[in-house]
């Protein structure tokens, strides 16, 4: 049996250098600000797994 899975996000917002977030849900836009996204990819065993690089989301 096959089961579904949801994709699992980190995203990090960013203003000026400084980190302000980082979190599962999106932030909300800021004037300055920027933020990127990255998934957690399951590996083969129950308890390995990677975070992709980094992209940018605004």
């Amino acid at each position: 049996m096959h089961q579904l899975t949801v994709p699992i996000y980190r995203y990090t917002l960013r203003r000026g250098g400084e980190v302000i977030y980082i979190g599962p849900e999106p932030p909300a836009p800021e004037p300055g600000s920027s933020c990127t996204r990255m998934e957690w990819v399951p590996g083969p065993e129950e308890w390995g797994g990677r975070w992709t690089p980094p992209e940018v989301v605004f």
